[in-house]
């Protein structure tokens, strides 16, 4: 609001400068009284806009420069009273109970991928005896990623040890997404190979009419990117944070363990104020953003799962570097851990 302010007494004074240079210039020359007289009233009622327009400017910058500078002495004041010590258990306590291995996934533009490695985009592999995936308007799904399990090594009792699992999405505006019903693989779809026929080529894929993301421009496609990327895996330790609807819980278990409180509503934010909140977060320094398989997810928004549901997180796909979901936003795919035991990956 304030920066529309800003802008409108901008908009006063050039309407002001505007008038005074119109009286100015239509009125040259003109020696009748009764001109004359217009003439000063317009460029003393112009003037006197233009030094309002410029006071009230100079007041709001005033107001906006005393704002920032209480905003500062408030966050000085917390930072000086901050309970760190029963901030820092909190932080270890949480890193303790939350601690899940995971694979940050490193996607590198630029290296051609073959059909069998793990890569963002591209061709996909697909064998002889199988449909190929279509979206609800008939068209071909174009594949979002692909993992090689036999080439990537995670030795991860939760990841299938063999085979390849691939992550299919429609052109559709919302990449195959139905808010109404998520999990519903009509227009994106997850399906794993557990065995590979290694005769299939890329020639016998494109005979089918299938298009790679390499086969769409940018400017005209709803993809999140129109190139492909090969990908690498690295083990990392996740941490749960706030973006996941469970740490509320997990904080307020700890608080009621450690110290006897309990959440103000349940809730970390409401809790805490603004420094021992980014002082909690911060120090927990959950990894959730970024491509990952497994670990704990991030959103732009908030946590679109219900209770216990989904609490594996199978794939994370981020806006970065020349990938981007619409405004900036944040892909991922879940499952449960019965189906994922099961290899199941239909809902």
């Amino acid at each position: 609001m304030k920066n529309k302010k800003k802008r409108s007494y901008s908009g006063v004074a050039v309407i002001a400068v505007i008038i005074i240079g119109a009286a100015i210039l239509g009125f040259a020359g003109l020696s009748d009284s009764y001109a004359e007289y217009i003439k000063y009233t317009v460029i003393t009622t112009g003037l006197t806009v233009l030094l309002t327009a410029i006071a009230l400017s100079l007041i709001e910058n005033s107001k906006k420069k005393k704002a920032k500078t209480e905003k500062e002495k408030q966050k000085k004041e917390e930072l000086e009273n901050l309970d760190t010590e029963k901030l820092d258990t909190i932080i270890r306590c949480v890193k303790e109970r939350s601690a899940e291995r995971a694979y940050r996934i490193n996607a590198e533009k630029g290296t051609q991928a073959s059909l069998f490695d793990s890569k963002f985009g591209g061709l996909p592999y697909w064998p002889k005896n199988k449909e190929y995936p279509i979206d609800s308007f008939g068209e071909k799904l174009v594949l979002l990623a692909q993992i090689n399990f036999d080439k990537a090594k995670m030795h991860d009792h939760r990841l299938p040890k063999h085979g390849i699992l691939q992550f299919f999405i429609s052109t559709d505006e919302l990449s195959g997404l139905d808010f109404d019903d998520p999990t519903s693989q009509k227009n994106f779809r997850v399906i794993y190979h557990a065995e590979l026929d290694e005769k299939v080529t890329e020639d016998y894929v494109r005979s089918l009419d299938v298009k790679a993301s390499t086969d769409f421009d940018f400017r005209d496609s709803n993809l999140p990117f129109t190139d492909e990327y090969k990908l690498s895996f690295e083990e990392m330790t996740d941490y749960m944070t706030e973006a996941v609807d469970a740490f509320d819980g997990l904080v307020e278990d700890i608080m009621q363990e450690k110290f006897g409180e309990e959440l103000l509503e349940g809730s970390v934010w409401k809790h805490f104020n603004g420094t021992e909140f980014e002082y909690l977060t911060n120090g927990v320094d959950g990894t959730g953003w970024g491509h990952k398989m497994l670990g704990y997810p991030s959103f732009t928004q908030s946590d679109p799962r219900n209770g216990d549901d989904y609490k594996v997180m199978l794939l994370q796909v981020d806006s970065q570097d020349d990938i981007m979901w619409g405004d900036c936003g944040i892909a991922n795919f879940f499952i449960n851990e019965k189906d994922l035991k099961k290899l199941d990956f239909s809902n």
